[in-house]
């Protein structure tokens, strides 16, 4: 089971307010200020929450 998975994680993530931050903040990488609309991801699932697993040899 992945983090995002286990039980009380995902009602504490706000990936908009992740994302809208990351994005208005950082002039320097993104100046314009432009936050993209997508990806929309459903990281309950196995299947999208595997795709996006950090993989650490």
């Amino acid at each position: 089971m992945d983090l995002y998975q286990q039980p009380g994680i995902a009602e504490t993530v706000n990936f908009d307010h992740i994302k809208r931050h990351y994005y208005m903040t950082h002039t320097e990488i993104n100046p314009t200020r432009i936050v993209p609309l997508g990806p929309a991801l459903d990281l309950t699932t196995k299947s999208q929450a595997r795709i996006f697993r950090l993989r650490v040899p």
